[in-house]
């Protein structure tokens, strides 16, 4: 989770407006919000060793069917 922080902390600096910038945290600064929960959850995913692709689907919209599906 350190790494993942730091890598939002290094795409901040490149952004020049202070409302652009990214966040992890709900504005009272301790809890996470909805990218942080995200992020939570991949961390804890790969620490117990879940696979990178669970599934896929290729949906074609102008069909509305799957053209390719895997897992």
């Amino acid at each position: 989770m350190r790494n993942n922080q730091r890598r939002v902390w290094a795409g901040n600096e490149r952004v020049k407006n202070a409302d652009k910038k990214t966040s992890k945290h709900a504005a009272d600064g301790v809890h996470l919000n909805e990218l942080g929960q995200l992020a939570m959850a991949v961390v804890i995913l790969q620490g117990l060793g879940a696979p990178a692709d669970v599934s896929a689907a290729t949906i074609d919209f102008a069909t509305a069917s799957a053209t390719d599906t895997a897992g």
